[in-house]
């Protein structure tokens, strides 16, 4: 069983050293920030307590989901999706459950949401994953929706998507009812060509880390384009102000 890679850092520039180049076009290392590390790294759909709905399967429920969001929502979507993954896309950045989970290429926007409180203000976590050869990416928007761990860039992303620099990884669903499994335990299990490490944000540092950040454009304006992020990034100016500017001044 291979090992996840553990690590804890207290500053920027810790960070910052842990972050990975390019490997290729649109090949590079992927980032998950979570606010607590106690969180499972499993997509919404996944998640969901399947034996309390009226579904005997993983693959029964998302087939409903899905064919009742393309009856109902397809007025609303503006444009027309043309793939399966490409209706997942278009779900899961609305809110609906998917076996998708939101990755990012940038580290420092994985880093902005692993700062955020959390539940009881618990330390934070980024997941790093690094792929080790093409296999991992799904270069064809009409591919099917694959029965191992796979990366997805959506061909039709939203302008919040194209700001996070948003990548989808692809979970395959449990057989019938059986348990899921975390994306942690995928990797234990599979997929050699795969590294992945868990990079650990203390609580303490968040609101240092998310000040720097922001002071560096990596903020709610910048990553929630339109009066959301404005909002967002209007509230957490309450909470920026340096006491004194007489060290800029000497």
């Amino acid at each position: 069983m291979r090992q996840i890679e553990h690590v804890e850092l207290s500053s920027l520039d810790e960070y910052i050293q842990e972050l990975l180049p390019r490997q290729g076009f649109r090949r590079t290392a992927i980032y998950r920030g979570q606010a607590s590390h106690s969180w499972k790294l499993l997509p919404s759909l996944l998640r969901l307590p399947l034996a309390d709905t009226e579904f005997s399967s993983w693959s029964e429920m998302e087939s409903a989901l899905l064919s009742e969001f393309k009856r109902i929502g397809r007025s609303e979507l503006g444009y027309q999706p043309q793939s399966e993954l490409e209706w997942m896309t278009a779900g899961a950045r609305n809110g609906l459950p998917t076996r998708l989970s939101a990755w990012t290429q940038n580290g420092l926007t994985a880093l902005f949401f692993a700062c955020q409180e959390g539940r009881e203000f618990e330390d934070g976590v980024v997941y790093r994953l690094i792929p080790g050869d093409e296999s991992l990416l799904i270069s064809q928007d009409y591919e099917a929706a694959p029965d191992k761990l796979n990366l997805y860039h959506s061909t039709n992303p939203s302008s919040a998507m194209r700001a996070q620099d948003t990548a989808f990884l692809v979970q395959p669903l449990p057989e019938s009812d059986a348990l899921p499994e975390t994306v942690e335990e995928l990797y234990q299990l599979d997929r050699e060509s795969l590294a992945l490490a868990k990079i650990r944000i203390p609580a303490t540092e968040k609101p240092e880390l998310l000040r720097q950040l922001s002071r560096l454009g990596v903020n709610h304006q910048s990553l929630f384009p339109g009066l959301r992020g404005l909002c967002g990034q209007l509230t957490s100016q309450l909470f920026e102000g340096a006491p004194t500017y007489g060290w800029a001044m000497d």
